[in-house]
Order: C-alpha cells, then sequence, then structure tokens
C-alpha cells in the first residue's frame, strides 16, 4: 500500500522581493521522496516545496558568473535528516542530518529545469530511520546547502531503499 501526499504549496513558499515584476527571475524547488521495501514496491511517496537558502543562491550566483565556480563544484549531494524544525533562509545545515549524503544523478528533464535524484541503499543509513527533511548539498561534507525542505514522516525499515528528486525550476516573474 502507498501513502501518497500531495503537493504542499505551502511549504517554503515566498514572494519575490518587492519591486520585481515583468522581467524578473525566480527559483523555485520540489522535492519528492520515494520509499521502497525490499522487493522494490513503493511503501510512501512526498512530494513538498523547499525553501531557497541564502548561501545557496549566492553560491549559485557565483558559479554562474565565474568559470572557476561553475566548473569546479556543483549542487550534487543529497543529505536526510530527522528533524521537523521549519527551515530558515539562513540555514547552513540539516537540523538533525543523518546516514551519509550521497552523489546524485543531474539532469535537466524540460526546459529551465535542474534536477538530481539520489538513491538510499538499504544501508545509508543501516537502522531504521523516520524521515523528515533533506538538502541539496555542494560537497559530501559539510558545506553549502542551495536549500532545505521538511515533509511528512517518512519511516524507513533496515531493509528499504529510499530515494528522493529535487527539481529547481528558474521561472520569470
Amino acid at each position: 500500500m502507498s501513502n501518497k501526499k500531495k503537493l504542499d504549496t505551502k511549504a517554503g513558499t515566498k514572494k519575490l522581493r518587492d519591486g520585481i515584476t515583468s522581467g524578473g527571475m525566480g527559483i523555485a524547488g520540489y522535492w519528492r521522496m520515494e520509499l521502497r521495501g525490499p522487493r522494490g514496491e513503493l511503501k510512501e511517496y512526498r512530494e513538498v516545496k523547499n525553501i531557497a537558502l541564502t548561501t545557496g543562491l549566492d553560491y549559485l550566483a557565483d558559479s554562474l558568473a565565474t568559470a572557476t565556480g561553475a566548473t569546479s563544484s556543483r549542487f550534487n549531494y543529497i543529505a536526510i535528516g530527522t528533524s521537523s524544525t521549519a527551515p530558515t533562509s539562513t540555514d547552513t545545515t540539516l537540523t538533525a542530518e543523518t546516514g551519509t549524503r550521497v552523489a546524485g544523478t543531474k539532469s535537466k528533464p524540460s526546459s529551465r529545469t535542474f534536477r538530481v535524484t539520489a538513491s538510499f541503499a538499504s544501508d545509508n543509513p543501516a537502522a531504521a530511520q523516520t524521515f523528515r527533511e533533506a538538502a541539496l548539498c555542494v560537497t559530501n561534507t559539510a558545506g553549502t546547502l542551495l536549500n532545505h525542505a521538511t515533509f511528512a514522516d517518512v519511516n524507513k525499515a533496515s531493509n528499504e531503499a529510499f530515494s528522493i528528486t529535487v527539481d529547481h525550476v528558474f521561472v520569470t516573474a
């Protein structure tokens, strides 16, 4: 039986800065989490919006503006955690990160969309966990986060794998 949750349009929403009208740009992030049983069956599904973080947006601007930033490190790692504390735009870490950050597969599934998908093996973390937060990161250890999202509990048993996808859609105002 799958426990599918609809997109939470309230989580992480924020109006663009005052004064940005037509011709402006924004970024919207969406997370999808899938928990699969040991035989690959879908057990849980979540889809939520995230909050973009100040340090991540600064890093993204640097990456777009400089050759070294754009070619050296890019947002590629996904971290998961157990806290339900609401994210803020100044977060620099997950509230309660668990397991090992996983290098994701990057793609551009449609115009103006940047996607990262990562699969957490059943042994990452090895013990049963209740996941409640995720972030897209520059490195596999401490470092800059682009965003941070919290979501309804995803209860992972020790023999279950977990996959997570984040889409960042660049939009005009």
